[in-house]
């Protein structure tokens, strides 16, 4: 007898016999693809679970850019950390948008990072905002919006100050003045300036 199963053999299989070998056949594919894709290491997301506060080391998170290339926030370490977080949806974030993106143009003359995380909105969405007002700066989605929880983003606008460390210098929610972000700039790198000494 042949024990080689056949496509046309089906239909001479009892029902639930050929139910389950389905079943199991979907299981297995399913399976395959779940653990083909990314390893464990890189998931999408929270990586640590400390709170986001002032004084605390800025919990690290892995989420994709707008090229759907992953980013986390401890790959600027060395360099403080302007972390603003925004959405498509929300008025005062538009309003606010063009101070870190002007900002950003200067970082690279100073040494810091604008950081962007859009959160409780969609890829598309983002996309449409990032290209309308020209954003530059690197920009990652969380859609799900885990890290905006973990960083306790009740609603964005809300910007976090880091230092080079990694240390959360302030916390400023809502949206923010152009003074307010040259004060708080100021702040993390004459703070970076001095421990460098």
């Amino acid at each position: 007898m042949n024990s080689k199963f056949r496509l046309s053999n089906l239909g001479t299989l009892p029902i639930r016999s050929a139910i389950g070998l389905l079943s199991g056949v979907c299981c297995l594919l399913l399976a395959t693809l779940l653990t083909s894709g990314t390893p464990a290491s890189t998931e999408l997301g929270m990586l640590e679970s400390r709170a986001a506060a002032a004084g605390n080391e800025a919990p690290d998170f892995l989420l994709k850019d707008l090229d759907r290339k992953p980013i986390r926030l401890s790959d600027f370490r060395g360099r403080p950390v302007v972390l603003n977080f925004f959405a498509s949806w929300c008025g005062p974030c538009l309003t606010e948008l063009p101070l870190p993106q002007a900002a950003h143009l200067n970082a690279a003359h100073h040494g810091y990072v604008i950081f962007g995380v859009a959160t409780q909105d969609n890829r598309g969405a983002i996309e449409i905002l990032a290209e309308d007002i020209q954003l530059t700066f690197p920009v990652v989605i969380d859609g799900d919006n885990s890290v905006g929880r973990a960083y306790r983003v009740i609603g964005p606008p809300y910007t976090f100050f880091i230092d080079a460390n990694g240390i959360v210098m302030d916390v400023i929610p809502g949206a923010i003045k152009w003074d307010t972000l040259n004060q708080h700039l100021d702040k993390l790198l004459n703070k970076d300036n001095a421990d460098a000494v």
